[in-house]
């Protein structure tokens, strides 16, 4: 346990998928310290192949630098691959961009928050997912994430996008395309609190005078 204790950072997760006539080859897990180094965090995660009428979790135990997942060789190739789905593994996993269009399609509300989390550091680390198309993921998914948890999540996380990780002219481009997804999302969720959070989340983010006087009549009328 020294390097999980003692010893500061977390891994980078790699993977390389090898296919051959539809069917997977090989599938190489390796990892690296998130500082360049190659210190080794032994753990055991899951990786989902998702099929369009099926998903098979494997279970990898990542106790080396790099590793061969044999027990998938044979396979027929997936949609995608799906890092980490139950948010018992540590560290920074791999985004499958084929998987960011289904996103808000994952039955599981746990793999979906493992997954907005995954995408978000990624999109931190430079890697993968750009904030910008971050950005309209969010904007699109918030009238389909039904799990309060989760929908507390992605509007946080989409406020941060949208005031820190935007250039400074952007805000103003986006706002009204924004304003709109959040409040047609509010009034398609039919949950309180999540119309609650999303009201919140269109509040945070108003910069057009449209939205700021829907705001003001809100207040006004007392709606």
């Amino acid at each position: 346990s020294q390097v999980w204790v003692s010893e500061p950072g977390r891994p980078e997760i790699f993977y390389e998928l090898l296919t051959q006539d539809n069917k997977i080859a090989r599938l190489i897990i390796s990892q690296k310290g998130e500082d360049g180094s190659n210190r080794i965090w032994p753990q055991q995660f899951t990786i989902s192949l998702v099929y369009p009428n099926r998903t098979e979790e494997i279970t990898v135990h990542l106790n080396k630098g790099q590793i061969n997942i044999s027990e998938v060789a044979g396979k027929p190739v997936p949609d995608y691959l799906l890092f980490n789905p139950s948010g018992l593994g540590y560290g920074l996993f791999p985004v499958d961009s084929k998987m960011l269009p289904d996103l808000f399609r994952i039955k599981n509300p746990v793999t979906r928050a493992s997954a907005l989390i995954n995408i978000y550091e990624n999109m931190l680390r430079g890697r993968q997912v750009k904030p910008d198309e971050l950005l309209a993921l969010y904007a699109a998914g918030a009238a389909l994430e039904t799990e309060e948890l989760n929908l507390r999540l992605l509007t946080n996380q989409l406020g941060q996008l949208y005031w820190q990780f935007t250039l400074p002219e952007q805000p103003q481009i986006v706002a009204n395309t924004l304003e709109n997804a959040l409040w047609q999302a509010m009034i398609q969720q039919t949950a309180a609190n999540n119309k609650k959070l999303l009201f919140k989340a269109y509040q945070h983010i108003s910069l057009t005078k449209e939205a700021q006087d829907k705001l003001y009549q809100i207040w006004q009328k007392q709606q």
